[in-house]
């Protein structure tokens, strides 16, 4: 290969393109005339790239580099690039070398790598979390912070993605995930500090949807039209059982004791990482008993194409919920709808709770204020049983003695 011959000229943005690449050789630099061994390295292909030539010692012998900036326009322009080096030069006269630490930099463990090794977390995440965090990583993070260094990541880029994901609960869960991963850096030693530390959360609020009475006629008529009704009994049982979608998408006939009437609920299927029993209802037994005679696997609501439970329901509640005329109803809102009827008839936090797996706390945040007409309606009675007595007539007036 020919020794490339040196070329130099005053480094602009119109000389950086005008330079023709090279046919005889694999790259030409030229140098520029105002920053001493700054230049432009073309290739034969035609890929402009700024780089850095200097000295720097190493292992007490003094070695020739050639640090590469970056490319042109990608994202470095020329009087950008000319002032990197100026940079880099006076790191060079303090000591350093921009080439071993950019070496040092790739050979670092990036976000890419980090993430595969917290895997091992996301596999023990119920199966909709899995999918969340799955999808958060490769349509945000990933493409934003893929391939840097673990290292390399600040504040300011967990902050500034933050603010760019759409959505207040899903730039939560990414901030969620990046810490999580920060936390497993540093126990693996790969920096000292989690810097998803200050990043301010979004305000969430939490949305509380319930159906009425008319719009759950509504809803029992469309189900009982639905062409597929594997689906419609899925939706049934969410609303007759308050369970989430996916431990009901993921539940076998072996959890369920039909003579007893009861639902255990294994650990693995629970957002607290606990096993939960359940009574079920008279008309969720008689449903599970007709779904019992014609089962077609261990699963309840098998795959229709392979083998394991279906995965979602999302394209036929889209399609009932259209029929019944509730488009804004979510599947998780049934849950609030059951929680809200049991609260609503007068049933204490502290049992819907129970029958939902939530602590009574969380129970008194989201419902509380569905309890004010049982309330009601006992207060109600102590004034009507007060009003009842004063109206009688005492057969003694009572005197009272006057105070000495």
């Amino acid at each position: 290969m020919k020794r490339a011959s040196a070329i130099r000229l005053r480094l602009t943005d119109d000389v950086v393109k005008a330079v023709q690449p090279p046919t005889d050789r694999r790259y030409q630099i030229v140098w520029d005339t105002e920053v001493k061994r700054f230049g432009v390295r073309v290739m034969a292909s035609g890929e402009r790239t700024f780089v850095l030539a200097y000295r720097a010692k190493n292992n007490g012998r003094w070695k020739q580099r050639l640090y590469t900036i970056g490319k042109y326009d990608d994202p470095w322009r020329t009087a950008a690039a000319r002032e990197e080096a100026k940079d880099r030069k006076a790191d060079v006269r303090r000591g350093g070398d921009p080439f071993a630490e950019n070496q040092a930099t790739r050979d670092a463990p990036t976000m890419t790598t980090l993430w595969d090794r917290y895997q091992r977390h996301v596999k023990k995440q119920r199966p909709g979390t899995q999918t969340g965090y799955e999808a958060l990583w490769r349509n945000h993070i990933e493409p934003a912070l893929g391939r840097k260094a673990v290292s390399e990541v600040s504040f300011d880029h967990c902050d500034r993605l933050h603010s760019r994901i759409a959505g207040p609960i899903a730039g939560n869960r990414a901030l969620v995930i990046l810490s999580g991963m920060f936390a497993l850096a540093i126990k693996l030693g790969w920096r000292t500090d989690n810097p998803v530390v200050g990043v301010e959360r979004n305000e969430e609020t939490e949305r509380q949807r319930y159906l009425s009475d008319k719009e759950m006629t509504r809803l029992a008529a469309a189900l009982a039209a639905y062409r597929d009704q594997e689906a419609a009994d899925a939706i049934r049982l969410l609303l007759l059982t308050g369970a989430r979608k996916n431990e009901l998408l993921s539940a076998t006939w072996p959890q369920f004791d039909l003579e007893a009437a009861v639902w255990s609920k294994p650990a693995s299927a629970m957002k607290g990482r606990r096993p939960h029993t359940v009574p079920l209802s008279p008309m969720a037994l008689d449903l599970l008993k007709a779904m019992r005679a014609k089962a077609r696997g261990v699963y309840l609501f098998p795959s229709p194409v392979k083998e394991g439970p279906r995965p979602d329901i999302k394209h036929n509640w889209r399609q009932i919920r259209e029929a019944a005329g509730i488009p804004d109803v979510r599947p998780h809102d049934l849950r609030h709808s059951f929680a809200s009827l049991l609260v609503s008839s007068g049933e204490t936090l502290h049992m819907v709770g129970t029958l939902l797996g939530h602590s009574e706390a969380e129970m008194a945040r989201r419902y509380s204020h569905l309890a004010i007409e049982p309330q009601r309606n006992a207060v109600a009675k102590v004034g009507a049983a007060f009003s009842e007595a004063a109206s009688k007539k005492p057969a003694e007036v009572v005197s009272f003695p006057k105070k000495a």
